[in-house]
């Protein structure tokens, strides 16, 4: 059993990933903690880049904008 500093919870979203002023779409929401997401986009990412998140939930009308994201793994 993996136990975890912050627990992540299954998440339901969509959005734009923003690197270098290119846009790839989020394809895939798949949970969410309060450190961080996992996500699928057609960016490779790697560790270390940074990018910029705008997320949209079914639910709120505003998007989040998370600027400079650390992506740690892929």
């Amino acid at each position: 059993m993996v136990v975890r500093q912050y627990p992540r919870f299954p998440a339901s979203f969509y959005g734009t990933l923003v690197h270098q002023n290119h846009l790839h779409k989020i394809s895939n929401a798949l949970d969410l903690s309060r450190k961080g997401c996992r996500l699928e986009s057609s960016l490779r990412a790697i560790a270390g880049m940074k990018v910029d998140l705008l997320l949209f939930s079914h639910e709120e009308p505003t998007p989040i904008l998370i600027q400079g994201a650390i992506v740690r793994w892929s």
